[in-house]
């Protein structure tokens, strides 16, 4: 929990280094909290702090930034940007559901706008899920709950490895 705190208290870092390390973080820790018995008030007083810091102005840029990239990946989704949409989602799911107090950091505006991003990441990910090369199921990091339906929605989950492969090892300068 202190490193996060740390990263997005820190001054030598733009922000949105600040939040990708924070993010980045997220996962590890919800798997240690699980697994240990930290005190429920350290962890709802570490919950507040996290949200309070992530949406200070200081460091909500960041936390947008990686909103966008996960919209870029998303949009890249029938090519290869499917598999790291998925993955930046679900550390935002789990940013969302295990850590952020948002209501009590006072931060209604970014929850709100954090909310329309993550609508329109899901939206992203719907439309490409048509011809987006499926991620394999032992591909699927371990700790992905099925509910987090965007792993498992590719339509073509029977798409040949040939067709797979040269959808995931597409340049931008193939289309050119």
């Amino acid at each position: 929990m202190n490193a996060i705190i740390e990263s997005l208290e820190s001054q030598d870092a733009e922000a949105n280094t600040r939040a990708r390390t924070a993010l980045s973080l997220v996962v590890p820790l919800s798997l240690h909290l699980r697994s240990s018995k930290v005190p429920t008030g350290d962890v709802d007083e570490f919950r507040t702090r996290f949200t309070r810091l992530i949406s200070s102005e200081s460091n909500f840029t960041g936390l947008y930034r990686y909103l966008g990239d996960c919209s870029d990946y998303a949009d890249l989704g029938r090519l290869n940007g499917y598999a790291q949409a998925c993955l930046m989602r679900s550390v935002l799911q789990v940013f969302d559901d295990e850590f952020a107090a948002w209501s009590q950091a006072g931060s209604t505006v970014v929850h709100e706008g954090f909310r329309g991003e993550i609508a329109d990441i899901d939206q992203s990910l719907r439309e490409v899920s048509d011809e987006a090369p499926p991620v394999r199921e032992d591909e699927i990091p371990n700790w992905v709950p099925e509910s987090h339906w965007w792993w498992r929605a590719p339509r073509q989950q029977d798409m040949s490895e040939a067709e797979r492969n040269s959808r995931l090892e597409y340049d931008r300068w193939d289309g050119v």
